[in-house]
């Protein structure tokens, strides 16, 4: 019943900030919601079918797709994950290399969650753990160089990978017997997971924020440049009239003389 009691708060958790963020994206039209919301999705699914939740609740008529769910629901977390991470970091335009490596491990994310689909289960989940690997090294490494570069939200965005790579750590010391089997050791990836999209969310919400704030800077920049232009515009022209005026007496006197 304890157990039970800690899925039922993991996936509520889950449900919560994928609806909330969901939300948030009819609101505010901006992509990256919706693509963190789709990793969410992928890792309930995953979580689902991993502790046998889903063949037991979810979906027990459907023993074929039981049978796919658990690399399917990891490989389109990883696959909206690195949509996620070129999206928050904007790796485009600020580290190409790494966005290169990112888009090679989201294509390879698609092309083996539809392999088992067609072909063997055991190929694809090794894939599937080995692009994990490859996807989690390759976020920190995005994060360190985001973080060098003090771009917003760069360190919940590399503290959300490290939470998750240590519950990942605790569950497999523990399957190779270096650590004792305890609650945190057995459900690590657990907690990890929970506490990375946790994070993300406070992430994406603090980005939001910091943008939000440059722009808001950038126009108030904007307007007092256009007030001063103005201002010297009209003071040029009150210069501009002076002169006019002078140089009309100018003549004037001239014209008497």
């Amino acid at each position: 019943q304890a157990i039970y009691s800690i899925f039922a708060l993991y996936f509520g958790m889950l449900l919560a900030l994928g609806l909330y963020n969901l939300l948030l994206f009819f609101s505010l039209r901006e992509r990256i919601y919706l693509s963190y919301v789709a990793m969410v999705s992928g890792m309930v699914i995953a979580q689902l079918s991993i502790f046998g939740l889903g063949n037991q609740f979810i979906w027990p008529s459907f023993p074929a797709w039981g049978n796919i769910a658990l690399p399917f629901g990891f490989c389109t977390t990883g696959f909206f994950g690195a949509v996620f991470a070129r999206e928050f970091l904007d790796t485009k335009s600020k580290a190409p290399r790494f966005d290169k490596a990112l888009l090679v491990i989201q294509t390879s994310f698609a092309i083996t969650a539809l392999y088992p689909i067609f072909f063997s289960y055991k190929p694809a989940s090794i894939a599937t753990a080995l692009l994990g690997i490859a996807f989690s090294f390759t976020a920190v490494a995005c994060g360190l160089h985001a973080l060098n570069r003090k771009q917003p939200g760069a360190g919940l965005f590399l503290t959300a990978w490290a939470l998750l790579l240590l519950g990942i750590a605790a569950l497999s010391l523990r399957t190779l017997n270096v650590l004792p089997t305890n609650f945190i050791t057995s459900y690590g990836m657990l907690i990890g997971s929970a506490l990375e999209l946790l994070l993300f969310s406070f992430a994406l919400a603090n980005r939001i924020h910091i943008l939000r704030h440059e722009k808001s800077q950038a126009q108030t920049a904007a307007l007092n440049a256009e007030r001063q232009a103005k201002e010297a515009l009209i003071e040029s022209e009150k210069a501009l009239e002076q002169r006019i005026v002078q140089r009309t007496t100018e003549l004037a006197e001239a014209t008497e003389r």
